[in-house]
């Protein structure tokens, strides 16, 4: 959120050091900084590095890894900005692997976690404190194929999108719903080229109104999420001579424009729809 940008290796066990690299910014002449190098779990010997997400700034920046070999995740926290401190979260109620492929932040403290195979998607909560975390929610196949390995998660817009490894590889984009039913599919979208991607390796992300992925061996695609249209419910004129404009749609930020004229319109202000 602050710009910075972070880049883990591959340690394939104890005996690799995890490093967490950080670049203020993304200049082309900006150096990177060390951010944390060592074990991430220093009582086992697991492989990290397969998943890493990020939110946040400055001192509240949160760095979160998968285990691709255990039922660990780490999450990074820091004091000062640019060095960082692991917490370990054992998570209850899994197998080893089961978010070796795709992890990303969920809302407050949980996250999500997704491998190809027959490995549901689920949410997790932890607690940074205790170390722990336990299952939220699960949602199998057919509602979430299990071709699906690679995630990513919107908190505020409240979507999933993953990339299946089919024929052809494509991103499904899902609507992960408030009520924890199955999340619904929006829309699906093909990559470039359809070459094996064996080990199921890519990375989502979004963006402001963008969603990015890239598929291993495939290339980059990105989209942009358009909101659902907006309608006017009521205008009404109140009794201190005020207008109430009310209006429903789908989540997003609105720019409210005025004109005098209807040739020349000017920005008034923003409205924000969190729950469609």
């Amino acid at each position: 959120d602050d710009g910075a940008v972070y880049v883990g290796n591959l340690a394939l066990n104890s005996a690799t050091a995890f490093k967490l690299y950080r670049w203020a910014n993304d200049d082309s002449n900006t150096t990177p900084t060390v951010a944390f190098s060592g074990n991430p779990s220093a009582a086992d010997s697991q492989r990290w590095g397969d998943t890493m997400d990020v939110r946040g700034a400055g001192t509240n920046t949160q760095v979160l890894i998968g285990s691709r070999s255990g039922t660990n995740a780490v999450i990074f926290t820091t004091s000062d900005g640019t060095n960082f401190t692991p917490n370990v979260i054992n998570v209850s109620g899994i197998s080893g692997s089961d978010f070796g492929l795709g992890i990303a932040f969920g809302e407050g403290n949980t996250f999500w976690g997704k491998a190809n195979g027959a490995i549901p998607l689920r949410q997790f909560s932890f607690d940074m404190s205790s170390g722990t975390g336990a299952v939220l929610r699960t949602h199998g196949s057919p509602g979430i194929p299990n071709s699906v390995a690679t995630i990513g998660v919107s908190t505020w817009l409240n979507l999933c999108a993953g990339i299946a490894l089919e024929t052809p590889d494509h991103l499904r984009l899902y609507d992960l719903t408030t009520n924890n039913s199955t999340p619904v599919l929006i829309e699906t979208n093909s990559f470039p080229t359809d070459n094996a991607n064996d080990n199921g390796t890519g990375s989502v992300d979004f963006g402001g109104d963008r969603v990015f992925a890239l598929d291993s061996n495939n290339g980059l695609i990105a989209m942009r999420i358009m909101p659902l249209a907006v309608q006017f419910d009521e205008i009404a004129k109140l009794p201190n001579h005020q207008t109430r404009v009310q209006m429903s749609g789908g989540r997003g930020i609105f720019l409210i424009e005025h004109t005098s004229d209807f040739v020349d319109w000017w920005p008034l202000f923003n409205v924000t729809n969190l729950s469609g």
